[in-house]
This record gives C-alpha cells, structure tokens and sequence, in this order.
C-alpha cells in the first residue's frame, strides 16, 4: 500500500490556498443524475449476472435502500427528486 507523501506543516496555507482553487462545487441537472442512476443500475444487473455472491449483496443493498428512502426524501428532498425522477408533486403526494 502506498502511503501519500508528507506535507511540510509550514507550507499548509500555499497548499490550502491551491486546493481552494482547484476544487469546484458542480451541481448536476436532473437529467445527467438519471443516465447516471440508470447506467449505475446497469453496471449492478450486469455484475449481479456473473456473481451469485454479487447479486445476494446487491438484492441486500437494494432492499435496504428502498427501506430507507423515505428517510432521505426527508433529509435531502432536492436529491430525492433528481435522482429518483420526481416532480415536486410526486414527492408532496407519494
């Protein structure tokens, strides 16, 4: 295992300074959010296919996400709506 290399203490701010500009916040629209959501559950089938091992954890991961998505349309409606497709009127009305 590779270890990251040590950052000299006195040089934190260059470096925080740098990173600040590098890292830039994207917020995704909808649509990319569903082909993502779509291709995800793609990949999970596929790989579900080749590995019994695969598909018992993911059908578990599955059933437990669908447990909890009522939790989440609470704590994060607006990624709730993106990612699961819903309109404002789907998610006020189940």
């Amino acid at each position: 295992m590779r270890s990251l290399p040590a950052f000299p203490a006195g040089r934190y701010t260059e470096f925080a300074m740098n990173a600040s500009v590098l890292a830039q916040l994207v917020v995704l629209g909808p649509d990319i959010l569903k082909a993502l959501r779509t291709a995800l559950e793609q990949v999970l089938d596929e790989e579900a296919a080749k590995s019994e091992q695969f598909k018992r954890v993911c059908d578990n991961w599955r059933a437990f996400r669908a447990e909890q998505h009522r939790w989440f349309s609470i704590a994060d409606a607006r990624t709730e709506m993106s990612v699961y497709g819903l309109t404002s009127a789907q998610y006020t009305n189940p």
